[in-house]
């Protein structure tokens, strides 16, 4: 979703020819968050949030429908440029990017290049390009939803194996349960303890009970399976 985002305002700004093309994806129910921008617009940073009633693209998106503003003097224009000179908006146009009855956001422009104001049939461009490019976007989060919980349960299922593990891999330990003080048993557990500290040699790393080394042998095998998983993100 990240990379797709700079892709998609970069081909707005280059088919619209425009001065700046700004991607603002929903938030939550009432507030829009502005990721992406190609070009140059010194009234607004990326990162900005915009609630209801608060502007133009927030409008936009309560309302479902697209909007241009081609007076320079309008007072949403007046306000958002304070007293920025080199840059400011002189006129804009926004459309909602709904796919499958959901909106995944709002894109803006602003400022033609050739100096002239938005007009209807640029608005009407703009919502034809929205439509694509919402579906691509929403493809994409699916895409990546599907991958996170792909992720998740590979951290379970990790997860689980070591657990079962550390707890099956331990030979039996003296003085539990029925085998309390059988001298036979103690015997057993004695040569298990020696064969579990001698295999592989001088190996075994300093600091680790003999006796849990293959378990952690295996546990360690497991969690670079989960950082090979992990790294396909």
């Amino acid at each position: 979703m990240d990379s797709l985002l700079p892709i998609v305002s970069s081909k707005f700004r280059e088919i619209l020819e425009v001065q700046a093309v700004n991607l603002w994806m929903v938030k939550d129910e009432h507030e829009l968050l502005l990721m992406s921008r190609a070009g140059e617009d010194p009234t607004v940073a990326v990162g900005s949030t915009q609630k209801s009633g608060e502007g133009t693209v927030a409008e936009v998106s309560d309302s479902g429908e697209p909007k241009v503003i081609s007076d320079g003097e309008a007072e949403y224009l007046q306000k958002r440029n304070g007293s920025v000179q080199e840059g400011a908006v002189f006129s804009l146009m926004a459309a909602p990017l709904v796919a499958q009855g959901s909106q995944v956001g709002v894109i803006e422009a602003i400022n033609k290049r050739n100096g002239t104001p938005f007009d209807e049939d640029d608005l009407f461009l703009l919502v034809s390009m929205a439509e694509t490019a919402a579906g691509a976007l929403n493809n994409a989060g699916l895409l990546q939803a599907e991958r996170k919980v792909q992720i998740l349960e590979t951290l379970v299922k990790v997860s689980t194996e070591i657990t079962s593990t550390l707890a099956t891999d331990q030979p039996r330990r003296p003085g539990s349960g029925a085998t309390e003080g059988n001298p036979a048993v103690d015997r057993n557990f004695e040569r298990s303890a020696v064969r579990h500290a001698t295999r592989g040699g001088d190996q075994q790393r300093p600091g680790r009970n003999p006796l849990q080394v293959p378990a952690l042998f295996r546990a360690e095998r497991h969690a670079r399976l989960l950082r090979t998983a992990l790294s396909g993100r």
